[in-house]
């Protein structure tokens, strides 16, 4: 297992993510942690490793949420 370098951040304020990919269903959910190398989120989606999905995440404040590619390890 690789050592993980990148300081991960807990968000003081909900950061809600909605999750699509090909061949899955929507899924919804919540940032537990994040860094500059990936996400932590909570959901009741079911994902393969290796999947290829879509996130956009919804930051407080923000009017337009934040989309970003990426894959399940």
């Amino acid at each position: 297992m690789r050592d993980r370098s990148a300081s991960r951040v807990i968000p003081r304020s909900p950061v809600t993510v909605a999750i699509e990919g090909q061949g899955v269903p929507a899924a919804y959910g919540v940032v537990a942690n994040i860094s500059e190398a990936g996400v932590c989120v909570w959901t009741d989606g079911a994902f393969q490793i290796g999947d290829t999905l879509v996130l956009r995440l919804s930051f407080a404040q923000e009017p337009e949420p934040l989309q970003a590619a990426g894959r399940i390890v």
